[in-house]
């Protein structure tokens, strides 16, 4: 059974609804479940990530980071602080968030750029 937590699955974004879409793990064309369209997908990166800035933690710090982490809030990226009031998005920034989310998503998907991705998960 395939379901989006089985590391045999890929999970992308449709770049034309933004809807999540099972895409083949080797790349190759896939059609959207929702909008219909075709998109062309290049194969999953299977190397560990690295060079963001962050050393290879052992077992051990990173749960000790993890643990550390427990109870504070989650604060959002700099980009993000002006548009976070009380720890979510006010009814009338939605319109401005969700552009934000658009523009960011593009920019995930053509670059390899940490900040953006850290956005686009925070959003």
């Amino acid at each position: 059974m395939s379901t989006t937590f089985n590391f045999n699955t890929r999970m992308m974004l449709c770049p034309n609804c933004a809807a999540p879409s099972e895409v083949p793990v080797g790349g190759g064309v896939s059609y959207c479940g929702y909008c219909g369209q075709q998109s062309q997908w290049s194969p999953r990166v299977e190397q560990p990530l690295s060079g963001h800035g962050q050393q290879q933690l052992s077992e051990t710090d990173r749960l000790q980071r993890l643990r550390a982490q427990d109870g504070k809030p989650l604060l959002p990226p700099p980009g993000l602080q002006g548009l976070i009031e009380g720890g979510s998005i006010p009814e009338w920034k939605i319109n401005e968030a969700q552009q934000i989310w658009q523009s960011t998503r593009q920019q995930v998907a053509t670059s390899q750029d940490y900040a953006a991705a850290e956005q686009l998960l925070f959003l």
